[in-house]
């Protein structure tokens, strides 16, 4: 009776205990639940943990449309690897949803700002799960993850920490922001700074030399919009020059 007792006390014990979510917690969650998600999620590579929130939010504020009309190859750079796990979780329409996913991180790392509440995230990765026409099995970690995996597996038990690693903001409640990019100044200023440095060096203001000049700024610690987003921005760099000469 003695040793019953001790294993289960080992066993209450022994549960794991997990950080606040950044001041959030999804509706009807459970302790247990908590626990299931954050020990399943550990056999999901950080690459395909991370593809499944930019996946999500790609849903919710789909990328920048081209205005050359050009489309991208964001698939391309996911790994073989990872879209195998991915693959054995989610189908149908998967490169299309993971076009739409790096597509979208790649706007984030150039300036684009976006922010979503747990709620709003959870409600948009429903949808996709609805969507998906692959039978879970047990033991293996649903894709996209839920925001528990996301705030365990990225931001130390931090649901605010783990999109703050990914240059997203967290909302505490109410409509999420995320159509919004780089605010009108920001270009004009980035632009302005440019045709100064060109003007000083003798450089030509080509749409090439700016991406250089992107680059530069970059290494020394100051953030400028990429050249792709000011020539979405502006319909072309012509209308950049136009817009700003």
């Amino acid at each position: 009776m003695v040793a019953v007792e001790t294993s289960k006390l080992l066993l209450i014990t022994c549960q794991p205990t997990h950080p606040g979510m950044g001041g959030q917690a999804l509706a009807g969650s459970r302790s247990g639940d908590t626990h299931k998600h954050a020990v399943r999620g550990v056999s999901l590579p950080d690459e395909v943990v991370e593809l499944g929130v930019w996946a999500v939010l790609a849903v919710a504020f789909p990328p920048l449309p081209d205005p050359h009309g050009e489309e991208g190859d964001g698939v391309g750079n996911v790994s073989e690897t990872a879209r195998k796990k991915i693959a054995q979780r989610y189908m149908p329409g998967l490169d299309t949803l993971l076009d739409g996913a790096v597509r979208l991180r790649n706007e984030v790392r150039d300036g684009r700002r976006l922010a979503i509440s747990l709620g709003r995230y959870e409600k948009v990765r429903s949808g996709l799960a609805a969507a998906n026409q692959v039978a879970s099995r047990p033991g293996q970690a649903a894709w996209p993850p839920g925001a528990q995996t996301v705030a365990a597996r990225l931001g130390g038990g931090s649901w605010a920490d783990a999109l703050r690693a990914l240059g997203v903001s967290a909302e505490t409640g109410g409509r999420a922001r995320g159509s919004g990019s780089l605010a009108n100044h920001d270009f004009k200023a980035a632009l302005a700074a440019f045709f100064h440095d060109c003007g000083e060096g003798g450089g030509p203001t080509t749409y090439s030399a700016y991406c250089a000049w992107v680059q530069e700024e970059r290494a020394n610690g100051r953030h400028r919009p990429s050249g792709s987003a000011v020539r979405q921005r502006y319909a072309s760099w012509s209308g950049a020059l136009a817009a700003n000469g």
